[in-house]
This record gives C-alpha cells, sequence and structure tokens, in this order.
C-alpha cells in the first residue's frame, strides 16, 4: 500500500509535529496519517467487498461503511473485528454458492483489508 511520502529532509519521527493539531494521527508503518485518512481506506475497502445487490448480505457491506464513515478514531477497531468477521462470511457464502470468480474477489479484497487493519493497529495481535 501507498502511504504518502514523508516531507522532504525532515526525519520519520519528526514529521508528525508538521501535521495539524485538529487532525488525529495515527501512524502506519511509522508515517503519521489522518483519522480522515484512515477511515477513507477503511471505507474503500469495505466497497471492494460489497456483494451485488439484492444479496442479503449486501446492505451489512453498505451499513458496515456508512458506520465506519461517520465513526471517530477510537471506535475502527471495533468497527474492523466485525469488518473481518464479515470478510469471512462473504467469502464463504460465495465458496457455498460455488461463485469461483466472487469467492477469488472478495478473499482478495479481504487480505487487502486484514493487511490495512494490521498496518494501521486496529486488530490486537
Amino acid at each position: 500500500m501507498r502511504f504518502g511520502r514523508c516531507l522532504q529532509g525532515q526525519p520519520r519521527a519528526g514529521v508528525a509535529r508538521h501535521v495539524s493539531q485538529s487532525y488525529a494521527v495515527r501512524l502506519i508503518s511509522e508515517v503519521p496519517v489522518t483519522q480522515q485518512y484512515l477511515i477513507g481506506e477503511f471505507s474503500a475497502l469495505l466497497e471492494e467487498l460489497q456483494p451485488s445487490p439484492g444479496d442479503c448480505l449486501a446492505a451489512a457491506v453498505h451499513d458496515l461503511r456508512r458506520e465506519v464513515e461517520c465513526s471517530s478514531l477510537k471506535m475502527l477497531p471495533q468497527l474492523a473485528r466485525e469488518a473481518m468477521g464479515l470478510s469471512d462470511v462473504i467469502c464463504w457464502t460465495a465458496l457455498e454458492r460455488g461463485d469461483a470468480a466472487g469467492f477469488y474477489r472478495y478473499a482478495k479484497a479481504a487480505v487487502a483489508l486484514g493487511d490495512f487493519t494490521d498496518a494501521a493497529g486496529l486488530l490486537p495481535e
């Protein structure tokens, strides 16, 4: 994943001082990111898990995305656990339906979501 560049000539540890105090800052791979970035990336990754319209799981993904987009930083770990559980259900459902292409797409999205939640420190180890 791309997390942006550090300020030119600034050591990574000092970059956080240059970020406005009005933004909540979290570190991903030692590069500071804002709360808006975390929420936006989280929502975009959930969008990749979106089943086709009419699927009973589509509403669950939609609702979780909206909750992520309206949440505070402290709620993200709980929502990350819900997202990982939902991604598991979506993958298993695709397998049970014999939808190999769907399973491949959902599994790929689930791995990306897992990598993101791990890098963002949203889930305990």
